[in-house]
């Protein structure tokens, strides 16, 4: 079983990065139909021709009433586009929402996987479907976060955020719960709070890390 055990560690090492960068370029995607469908490159183009247009012959009306026109197209595709990105940045909060509650919920879940282990004899059928499903509620959690996971001799998990020193969000004597929140900047902030301790994290892998990748993409749009 340990060799199990490594194998099992690379797919959910794999399912994390693969989550992130899926998630990354569903928003990714979004953003540039958000810019595209407005042609601002266009539009701005546009809006410089009818300036030099205008330029060689300042008393002419029409001219000036084409640049007029081409200004307040390019003010209203920007509007438009910061409108979208807004309203998308409303949805990648309900994302965050959505998997940070999924995410809590594996956790307490595991929790009691861990606490029934304690109780049952190493080797036997009883054990072995507890091991599998542990094993399975590690693999839903990679898709959202990037976690190593250890076992003691009872077979029960302490789960820490990205590498073996990362702070512990599941570990024998129960589960921390994750929350986040926007920072001034717009960038989302991670914690695990353990009762006694609160510590940031910055998820490296999982759905959770494609919605910071895609908050700083729109924050840069």
């Amino acid at each position: 079983r340990t060799a199990d055990a490594y194998r099992a560690a690379d797919v959910r090492r794999a399912g994390a990065d693969l989550s992130r960068s899926e998630t990354a370029v569903q928003w990714l995607e979004q953003i540039e139909t958000a810019i595209n469908s407005q042609s601002i490159g266009d539009r701005i183009t546009g809006f410089f021709n009818s300036a030099t247009t205008l330029a060689a012959d300042p008393s002419a009306i029409t001219p000036r009433a084409q640049m007029l026109e081409a200004a307040n197209g390019v003010a209203v595709a920007i509007s438009t586009v910061g409108d979208e990105l807004t309203r998308m940045s409303e949805q990648l909060d309900a994302s965050a929402t959505q998997g940070v509650a999924q995410l809590n919920g594996l956790t307490q879940t595991l929790a009691k996987v861990n606490d029934s282990l304690t109780r049952t004899q190493p080797g036997t059928v009883a054990h072995a479907l507890l091991a599998d499903q542990r094993d399975n509620l590690l693999g839903q959690m990679s898709a959202l976060i990037d976690a190593s996971a250890s076992f003691d001799d009872f077979g029960r998990a302490t789960v820490r955020m990205g590498g073996s020193t990362g702070p512990v969000l599941v570990a024998p004597d129960g589960a921390g719960q994750v929350s986040f929140a926007r920072n001034s900047s717009g960038a989302f902030q991670f914690a695990i709070d353990r009762g006694v301790t609160t510590a940031a994290f910055a998820p490296a892998g999982g759905m959770l890390a494609g919605v910071v990748d895609s908050a700083q993409r729109i924050g840069d749009a």
